[in-house]
């Protein structure tokens, strides 16, 4: 309860702000009139561009650096910044200066390795440690790899909880859960092995609901 609270207060401030900031969005960026129903959805895409979307985020006033940072990702790969507070809210309790006992850096708890595929695959260049600890950064490498994951699924009625996983344990493993999953199965849980990833897809499926 104190999750989907949190992460619907986050989003209806942080829009509400974008609102008012931003007078070429108008109120169609509101997908719903409840904390429930706000969304970015594909009217949005079509609507505006990402990057038109990302830089009024990223240059709202009165927005807190997190609530910025979660709010560009989200528009840079066209996903629902719900995903990434929950996410966000999972990996680190939304701590910037989080650090994993693996190597995780960060609110999403990013791993160099990722970062250094991030760096290749958008060629930029490859982020140094503390520059990982960099929110905008941050957020924006766990939405690029969130994104991989719901397109590697994509054939799927329903990808996120097999873009959770891709997420949580890595693509290979998602991939062979996935092979195992019947079509006509929307959820991947019965058939990912590790505990702690089914716990990590869960929760986050259930904040989302």
């Amino acid at each position: 309860m104190f999750l989907r609270m949190f992460f619907g207060i986050v989003s209806l401030s942080a829009f509400a702000m974008v609102m008012r900031h931003h007078h070429a969005f108008d109120r169609h960026l509101l997908a719903g009139t409840t904390l429930d129903e706000i969304r970015l959805t594909e009217a949005h895409w079509q609507r505006y561009s990402p990057e038109a979307l990302a830089r009024a985020f990223q240059q709202a006033k009165g927005l807190s650096e997190t609530d910025r940072g979660i709010l560009r990702a989200a528009a840079l790969y066209r996903l629902d910044p719900r995903l990434l507070v929950a996410v966000a809210m999972r990996e680190s309790r939304m701590n910037p200066l989080a650090r994993g006992a693996a190597g995780e850096i960060g609110m999403f708890q990013i791993m160099p390795n990722t970062a250094r595929h991030w760096a290749q695959e958008t060629d930029n260049p490859v982020p140094t440690e503390p520059e990982l600890f960099d929110v905008n950064l941050n957020a924006e490498i766990s939405a690029w790899y969130l994104r991989r994951g719901l397109d590697a699924f994509a054939h799927r009625s329903n990808p996120l909880p097999f873009a959770l996983a891709y997420y949580n344990a890595g693509p290979g493993r998602a991939v062979a859960w996935e092979k195992q999953t019947p079509e006509t199965e929307q959820n991947i849980l019965p058939y990912i092995p590790f505990a702690s990833t089914r716990e990590y897809v869960r929760v986050i499926m259930e904040a989302l609901q």
